[in-house]
């Protein structure tokens, strides 16, 4: 009942509001790469949680069994409208259905509809009756589509390269068929007019729209208006209501309308296109570590990852990752005997992608996926079997003189790092704190790592994300620009593109300082493990990532001289493209109460700047000494616990 003071969610339901919040966690904390799952928008969360969930209306626009559905029929035909410009269909020539709850709701109707109530060049008979499968086809009628082994699916196929729907029209053509394409997984990317269209070919198009779409769980019927078909539309529309399912979701067709406007926009567009960069940035990375992948590559935005030359099931992999917090799924390939024992993975990047991760990135994620085989082929060997109850028992139970449980901990807690990197769209992750009821990481027993340090904030949600194509600098002992995981050089083309010694190679504190040109990390290296921690490329024999890997830097030399050159080099350097400076020295102490005045103009131009809280706890943990006491910077600190 109303009231005037209605108890929120978490007081009414705590408990399922704890669930809701674990999995938010767990989105957040992990990769998700099954192909068939994405991160949809904010926008399209709040209306599919919207006052729409409150009304029924079975039937169709104009057409409902109940009154008071003014507004829910302005909203379906507003879906079906942007449903079309999403595809760039004529109105005239196309029509759709956007009622179906999910995929299999769009795809089987209109199979089965097309083989009992259209009048085919075989002459089959209607039937009215969705009662039961025999009841709907004609005695001997089939229905083609390939075996699980073989790239089948529930509902449909999967396959990782582009279709010829040109060839495949001629063959519908010759035989006197309908062509219907399902594409339930690519739909995103043709929209985007980044694959092949089926629209120009075929006579209906199905699809879900959660996948590439980045929408809700539903279903889409697009159905093309012929001469020798006029009952098309009407078919299609029965066979979903109310032949398989009852009223429609309004709050879901308002978070389809949603999704499909965004669809039509030009950063979707740029969305799709990553995606596809993404995924074969991944087959080219796994192609690297000498594995063998399905078709030897993709087009879109699956890889199929054949795993029988290296002795590995499916099942084992997909467990392995989902101990690290690597969520696939177990996938047959072309040869397999049964799709109970599936010898592959499936892996996709829709959703990585909708967490703004790019090629480098994802070469990431593929190393992880590397270390992940070969350690589960460790953990298989320790098992001493290959019951994959053996392999999860060896994997999360700790046992005297076996590795397998101890670097299971290790990887997952790397992952946890990287993952915890990113966006999660809709959840504002700067709040976000680790629920209730998650007591280890992935069931390893292990303990929770603790990532969300305040530098760690700072520099990838204020810098990578925020800031991606701005410069950084550096005011340290210099950079050693060698090193191979800042690109081994100096330049444009290299992390370090620019660079100043105020105090020259020679300075040692006692004599005069002989500014050059050539900051090289000559004296501490603080300068270059500073930049490693904010750039350091990932994939390098270190092991080591920089949490705003591939950010360029510019490479001030201060040190040791730097009490006397801070002022002058912290304006110099900000005249020179520098958006963010980073300052890490000072003491407890306190340095010139001018460095910390110098800092705090230059804030208040709009500059971001990070400075050490003191580096030093002698004076306890409130103490934060000059310049880290700048108005409007930020002052980075830790403590030990």
């Amino acid at each position: 009942m109303a009231t005037a003071n209605t108890p929120n969610f978490a007081e009414i339901d705590p408990e399922v509001k704890n669930i809701i919040d674990k999995e938010t966690w767990r989105q957040f904390t992990g990769l998700e790469l099954i192909a068939s799952e994405n991160l949809t928008s904010q926008a399209t969360m709040e209306a599919n949680g919207s006052i729409l969930t409150n009304k029924y209306s079975k039937g169709l626009p104009n057409a409902r069994y109940y009154s008071g559905n003014k507004y829910i029929d302005e909203l379906e035909i507003l879906c079906c409208k942007q449903a079309l410009q999403a595809f760039n269909l004529d109105p005239a020539k196309w029509g759709v259905n956007v009622q179906p709850y999910l995929g299999s709701v769009s795809h089987l109707p209109t199979f089965l509809r097309l083989l009992s109530s259209i009048s085919f060049p075989q002459s089959h008979a209607k039937y009215t009756s969705f009662a039961a499968l025999t009841a709907l086809t004609q005695p001997n009628d089939r229905l083609m589509g390939l075996g699980l082994p073989d790239g089948g699916h529930l509902t449909h196929g999967y396959y990782p390269r582009d279709w010829d729907y040109a060839e495949l029209k001629k063959t519908a053509t010759k035989e006197g068929a309908w062509l219907i394409a399902d594409i339930a997984h690519t739909s995103g990317l043709i929209a985007a007019q980044e694959l092949n269209n089926p629209f120009e070919y075929c006579d209906v198009v199905t699809t879900t729209t959660h996948k590439t779409l980045r929408g809700p769980c539903a279903g889409l019927i697009f159905r093309k208006d012929l001469e020798n078909a006029a009952d098309l539309e009407k078919c299609v529309n029965d066979a979903v209501f109310p032949a398989c399912q009852g009223g429609p979701h309004n709050n879901t067709i308002a978070a389809i309308a949603t999704s499909l406007l965004q669809v039509s926009k030009r950063e979707f567009k740029l969305y799709a296109k990553q995606v596809i960069a993404n995924a074969r940035a991944l087959a080219a990375s796994l192609v690297s570590h000498g594995y063998k992948l399905q078709t030897d590559g993709t087009d879109n935005h699956l890889v199929l990852w054949d795993l029988r030359p290296i002795g590995l099931t499916g099942s084992k992999v997909e467990k392995g990752c989902n101990l690290m917090g690597i969520t696939i799924n177990k996938n047959t390939v072309s040869g397999d005997a049964s799709a109970q024992v599936p010898s592959g993975i499936r892996l996709g990047t829709s959703a990585l992608t909708s967490r703004n991760m790019k090629e480098e990135d994802i070469k990431v994620v593929a190393d992880f996926l590397h270390r992940t085989v070969q350690l589960s082929l460790l953990l298989q060997k320790e098992a001493g079997s290959k019951l994959l109850k053996d392999f999860v028992r060896v994997a999360t139970v700790p046992q005297e003189g076996l590795e397998g449980y101890k670097q299971v901990k290790q990887l997952r807690d790397k992952v946890v790092v990287f993952a915890s990197q990113w966006p999660l769209p809709g959840v504002d992750v700067q709040t976000l704190t680790k629920p209730e009821g998650i007591h280890d990481c992935a069931g390893t027993g292990g303990k929770d790592l603790d990532f969300m340090s305040p530098l760690f904030r700072f520099w990838f949600f204020f810098i990578k994300r925020r800031f991606n194509d701005q410069v950084l600098t550096s005011l340290d002992t210099g950079i050693d620009y060698n090193h191979p995981t800042l690109g081994g050089g100096i330049g444009s083309n290299f992390l370090v593109i620019g660079s100043y010694d105020f105090v020259g190679d020679a300075y040692d504190g006692s004599n005069t300082s002989t500014p050059d040109s050539n900051p090289h990390d000559n004296c501490q290296g603080h300068g270059t493990h500073i930049a490693g921690i904010i750039s350091a490329l990932p994939g390098n024999n270190f092991n080591i990532t920089g949490v705003a890997y591939g950010a360029k830097l510019n490479a001030y030399r201060v040190f040791l001289d730097a009490r006397a050159r801070l002022p002058k080099t912290v304006g110099l350097s900000s005249n020179y493209g520098n958006d963010i400076l980073n300052l890490s020295l000072g003491g407890a102490d306190g340095w010139a109460a001018f460095s910390a005045v110098v800092a705090s103009r230059l804030a208040n131009l709009g500059k971001i700047i990070a400075i050490a809280a003191g580096n030093d706890g002698t004076d306890g943990s409130w103490y934060s000494s000059s310049s880290g006491n700048a108005h409007d910077t930020i002052s980075v600190a830790s403590v030990d616990k």
